[in-house]
């Protein structure tokens, strides 16, 4: 059984990047939803180009929390895997095919909603790579977002998620991992 699964690009006044972004996502069956919270450049516009493939295009005022920005596209996404992308990461082809396989293995995982896992992340411009940032999860778990600039996710009750690195999860199907400028 396959689980809908949503990426979400949080974004604002980036002209420079989304493309690239939205590039990497359409076409491959994921709903994707793109929420810029006051752009004051072509952001809007060229998001509003992808919309003929499917993305959607939210716009909401910049609340003064990224948490409450995440928490309130989790609300619009309501089931199924949700996955977090910031406008400036992408995923290769690789990658993004193998995501839809590696999600649909891990709806057999027992408690997850209480889990939420951290994707690597490859920075392309030097040999760095982020293991440790949790934006994976089913949107319908309950777990959401605290903290205005630093947020982390939390459970419905408030207690603490438990989260894991990718790879330890999807190595039978590859490791679908963004990259970022």
């Amino acid at each position: 059984m396959t689980c809908p699964v949503s990426i979400v690009v949080l974004g604002r006044d980036e002209e420079r990047c989304v493309a690239r972004c939205l590039d990497s996502l359409v076409g491959r069956g994921f709903a994707v939803v793109v929420v810029d919270t006051g752009s004051v450049d072509a952001t809007a516009a060229i998001v509003g180009e992808y919309e003929r493939h499917g993305v959607r295009l939210v716009h909401l005022p910049w609340p003064d929390s990224f948490a409450e920005a995440r928490n309130a596209v989790i609300e619009a996404v309501g089931t199924g895997w949700i996955v977090f992308l910031d406008a400036d990461e992408w995923f290769d082809a690789d990658s993004a095919d193998a995501l839809g396989e590696c999600l649909t293995s891990l709806s057999r995982v027992e408690d997850l909603d209480r889990v939420v896992f951290a994707p690597i992340i490859q920075h392309v411009d030097r040999d760095d790579v982020l293991e440790d940032v949790p934006r994976i999860f089913q949107a319908d778990s309950g777990i959401r977002y605290r903290g205005a600039v630093h947020e982390y996710p939390v459970r419905a009750d408030g207690g603490p998620v438990g989260w894991s690195a990718w790879t330890s999860w999807c190595t039978t199907t590859g490791t679908p991992r963004p990259s970022r400028a």
